[in-house]
């Protein structure tokens, strides 16, 4: 078993997590510097404008722009989007943005993509939203797009949605070929078929069953181009909750409950527990073949979560 790597969603709003007091940015760079100093593999944004899954007046701060803040505070973390929103921007001004940030960076990021599907943006910021099959359509499209800014002189495209006459993008990325592309989201004909294609990594979510299942569906796409699927680096986003004792961890469940959460639903889709029995979830993950975890951290702004989840399950993967 190679080492595994392990990644962290720092708090950023979309999910009510801040505290909204004019102070947010200060605990999210602690939290990021919490990450890299511990031995975090990566830190992620959400690439969302307005809360989920109740919209509120609330903050919710920028993927990219907050990224590029990061990047400056940071000397060997990686920093990714999990994931950007195809549809936010057009592709060529995506594959700038990217190309910028990787150059800032000194060559960390890590470019996550999906085809979009919180539709509450779309109608509060005023972006067409097209069909499913139109916006994975155009994934595949952007794609192309955006790894021909990244690595050609000029880019041309003449496609159903997007049209490209000559763009030009220099500073080109760091990384070369390019920023490892990863793309979240799943769909066993369509979405696979583009993850296949294009990605370097992929991101699902689910229990080791159930990823299993898609990494499967994922190997045959990748026999039909003829690409070795153990080319894509295989992630699993997931939520956790860790705590120090059993005791501990039976009072989180009581508040689940209080709060109307199905309990087994939960437990069935998170890494939750002590940290022994967080060791034996991840264990079932890398069987089932997962090779990094992109986490949400329950109480993330707490710190203490992240140390005792690098301190006493980590270094056992390391």
């Amino acid at each position: 078993m190679g080492e595994v790597g392990f990644g962290v969603i720092v708090p950023q709003g979309w999910r009510l997590d801040l505290v909204s007091d004019g102070r947010d940015f200060e605990r999210m760079v602690g939290v990021l510097k919490a990450a890299e100093s511990l031995g975090f593999n990566h830190v992620w944004l959400y690439d969302h404008f307005i809360t989920y899954p109740e919209v509120r007046y609330y903050p919710v701060f920028e993927c990219w722009s907050t990224l590029s803040a990061f990047a400056s505070l940071t000397k060997k973390i990686r920093l990714g989007t999990i994931v950007t929103c195809n549809l936010y921007r057009y592709p060529t001004v995506l594959a700038k943005m990217a190309s910028t940030l990787d150059v800032i960076s000194n060559g960390r990021l890590e470019f996550g993509i999906g085809a979009c599907w919180y539709e509450e943006d779309f109608r509060r910021f005023g972006i067409p939203f097209p069909s499913l099959r139109q916006r994975l359509e155009m994934l595949d499209e952007a794609l192309r797009i955006i790894k021909s800014m990244w690595t050609d002189k000029e880019t041309w495209f003449n496609g159903k949605y997007y049209k490209v006459e000559g763009a030009i993008n220099y500073p080109k990325p760091l990384q070369k070929p390019h920023p490892p592309i990863l793309i979240g989201g799943f769909g066993p004909k369509i979405m696979a078929r583009i993850i296949a294609r294009h990605a370097d990594k992929c991101n699902f979510f689910g229990t080791p069953s159930e990823f299993k299942w898609k990494v499967n569906i994922l190997d045959r796409h990748c026999r039909v181009i003829g690409r070795d699927s153990s080319e894509i680096v295989k992630t699993l986003t997931t939520t956790v909750v860790i705590a120090e004792s059993s005791e501990e961890f039976r009072k989180f469940l009581s508040q689940l409950k209080l709060m109307g959460v199905s309990v087994e639903e939960f437990l069935q889709y998170s890494l939750s527990g002590t940290p022994d029995k967080i060791v034996g979830k991840i264990k079932e993950y890398l069987k089932a073949g997962v090779q990094e975890f992109i986490m949400y951290f329950y109480n993330a702004l707490e710190i203490k979560p992240l140390k005792l989840f690098a301190e006493k399950v980590m270094f056992k993967f390391k």
